[in-house]
């Protein structure tokens, strides 16, 4: 898991340029909601500094489609509770030094405005923002989490999607299934056992590889090489999410952010890089 979940939010908001809370009361019973049509994305809405979102919903396979409403850039990042832990506790987990708990599980989400579908189990769960702002505070501190609840589904719900591109992330390396060509994909994304990754997809400007947006970064002078952002969040080994994307022709970059365990550099550091051009 990441070291510091600060370091995190600092990497987050370096690839970002370029582009309380509480559960439901111990022992109470919670109606799952409506069923909805098979992927009818839930809008999770991002602003300064809010999360807004469904408070309950049913176990199964389900999408999330991001919108961030704000002047800053933010993600949501998907952490199940176990062992009944809140989200009280996690925000102050959070704060401190170190890794973090081990009862938060990472489950990724979305990054910006991506559309990811991600199997729910019954239990607590938060979403959050690591990203800081320009006054390096992440943005969980000034309130930017989001609780909900999972219940057991009363019906079938969504069957889980087909993915034509397997997306496969390792200590440090991305393997994919098959070259990515342009228009509309859906993305399987597994993490292998080792570290947690995140999954950040750059479309670049044309003839930008991602040695120069990591020389980009290091400075950030003159205008980001970047013309969009997608991608998941931190996923621990272990799960795996969909995301669902239309790519257009040009160069893609894919970059992981996550704090090494052992140095604390981006994994990206590392060489857990992958340019490929979509035609």
């Amino acid at each position: 898991m990441p070291r510091c979940p600060v370091v995190l939010a600092t990497a987050c908001c370096t690839m970002a340029v370029g582009s309380m809370i509480g559960c439901a009361p111990k022992g109470e019973k919670v109606a799952a909601p409506a069923a909805e049509a098979a992927n009818t994305p839930h809008l999770i809405t991002l602003a300064d500094f809010s999360i807004t979102a469904p408070d309950t919903l049913a176990a199964g396979w389900t999408t999330f489609q991001a919108k961030n409403t704000a002047q800053e850039l933010h993600h949501a990042t998907l952490i199940r509770l176990d062992s009944a832990h809140t989200v009280d506790e996690l925000v102050a987990a959070l704060k401190n030094p170190g890794p973090p708990p081990a009862w938060a599980i990472w489950m990724g989400g979305p990054q910006q405005e991506s559309e990811v579908t991600i199997d729910l189990t019954p239990g607590n769960y938060a979403w959050i923002c690591l990203i800081p702002g320009s006054d390096s505070i992440p943005h969980f501190m000034k309130g930017m989490v989001k609780s909900f609840v999972v219940v057991p589904a009363a019906m079938a719900g969504a069957s889980e999607p087909t993915a034509d591109v397997d997306v496969t992330s390792k200590d440090y390396t991305w393997v994919l299934s098959t070259p990515i060509t342009a228009g509309a994909h859906t993305l399987k994304i597994t993490t292998e056992p080792g570290q947690p990754h995140e999954m950040v997809i750059l479309r670049t400007t044309p003839g930008t590889t991602s040695k120069e947006v990591l020389q980009w970064m290091d400075k950030m002078q003159g205008p980001p090489p970047v013309e969009s952002v997608q991608g998941i969040s931190t996923m621990q080994a272990g799960i795996s999410e969909y995301e669902q994307m239309n790519f257009t022709p040009g160069h893609y970059v894919v970059l992981c952010f996550v704090p090494d365990a052992k140095d604390g550099k981006p994994h990206a550091a590392h060489g857990m890089t992958l340019d490929f051009d979509v035609k």
